[in-house]
């Protein structure tokens, strides 16, 4: 049996490394998101845990979605797919929000994303 393997290895910045993980991983669970929406994880991958408001306002204020409610819209529907959560504060009416562990990674400083991938054909 023939097999083409090909080998990637480079440098890269960190947001471009928490980009590709987080679409791959979106890519993996069949679940669709558009550059804004992507960048808008990405955003809150580094921002870790952030008061719903503020991170709302953050997003906005980068220009990655016009205005709070439509990032609102985005993390509610996040949330139903399993790439957001919103954690209520203790003694309070507030939430934050924050990526589930698996779409992202802890904040080290040297990452290696190690994928293999590997695709069977059927002819024998």
């Amino acid at each position: 049996m023939k097999v083409a393997i090909v080998k990637k290895r480079a440098k890269i910045e960190k947001s471009l490394l928490l980009t590709l993980h987080i679409s791959t991983e979106c890519l993996l669970r069949g679940i669709h998101v558009t550059k804004s929406e992507l960048e808008c994880l990405v955003l809150l991958s580094f921002e870790n845990e952030s008061s719903l408001a503020t991170f709302c306002n953050n997003v906005v204020d980068k220009g990655i979605f016009s205005n709070p409610q439509t990032v609102r819209n985005f993390l509610a529907k996040s949330e139903k797919q399993g790439i957001v959560e919103k954690i209520q504060v203790p003694m309070s009416n507030k939430k934050n929000v924050s990526i589930k562990k698996s779409f992202t990674f802890t904040q080290e400083d040297n990452i290696i994303l190690d994928y293999r991938f590997s695709y069977v054909s059927e002819k024998n």
